[in-house]
């Protein structure tokens, strides 16, 4: 079948001839890749096209992932589980006595008007928000300790403010240019305003933690090639080196 419309003189009259139209094998060999892709996506993965038909990889099934996929630090990978698992020190009162389950998959991070909090945190620190950019700073938080919603890095943190900058395109080359971080945790915000947290990237692609990617407070990780170009980088926040040493130790990427 695919033989014969490969074949570059083949016509409409012919194959009706046979007893079906091209329409028909059209209709058919759609329906054939549209298994394909469903074959090839694991349980808990998704594989999403945009409108410019480009394509990446949600991963919302907790049991589909662990830390060390992004790590070789136990450390570090303990704490990404612990993530994952929905500890994201984001809570639901300013007091810190309810704590929000955002574990992988969950859609508690709606952009809804109802502000959460990230936190303790020092007294006059910015932590209340919601959607993709709270759960992006209690992410943060989580991994090292400080406190960014106000998009100021604390005083063991970072900040590259790049809204100046011509290229904030997110590809390989800028990444290192940059400086962002081999190892997960860095927090980027992007031009369109959504808040992330880098887990892994190399030539290939980038591999990013965020919440409300899908505007319905979903909890996912993202795995996309570089050509999907829907992010520009307005700013971004990583631990300083010294920081992250007296957390971790000397990293070690996956």
């Amino acid at each position: 079948m695919v033989e014969i419309l490969r074949q570059k003189d083949y016509n409409e009259k012919s194959l009706r001839q046979g007893g079906c139209s091209l329409r028909y094998w059209k209709t058919i060999i759609s329906f054939l890749l549209s298994i394909c892709v469903c074959v090839c996506a694991l349980p808990g993965m998704t594989v999403t096209a945009d409108a410019a038909g480009m394509t990446y990889q949600w991963i919302t099934a907790r049991e589909a992932v662990d830390g060390s996929d992004f790590t070789e630090n136990p450390e570090l990978a303990g704490v990404i589980n612990d993530i994952l698992d929905g500890n994201a020190n984001v809570f639901y009162d300013a007091g810190f006595t309810k704590m929000v389950n955002t574990e992988l998959g969950s859609s508690r991070v709606r952009n809804n008007g109802v502000s959460m909090y990230v936190g303790p945190v020092t007294e006059g620190e910015t932590n209340v928000g919601t959607s993709c950019w709270i759960y992006a700073n209690g992410v943060y938080y989580t991994l090292f300790g400080e406190c960014t919603a106000s998009g100021i890095a604390g005083s063991n943190s970072r900040k590259l403010d790049l809204k100046t900058t011509a290229n904030r395109n997110f590809t390989y080359e800028n990444f290192v240019a940059w400086g962002v971080r081999p190892e997960p945790g860095a927090l980027i915000r992007t031009q369109c305003g959504h808040s992330l947290i880098v887990l892994d990237y190399n030539e290939e692609g980038i591999t990013i933690l965020d919440g409300n990617g899908d505007g319905k407070g979903l909890v996912a990780i993202r795995e996309m090639a570089w050509n999907y170009q829907c992010f520009r980088a307005k700013y971004i926040i990583q631990p300083s080196q010294e920081h992250f040493d007296s957390l971790y130790g000397v990293a070690v990427t996956a």
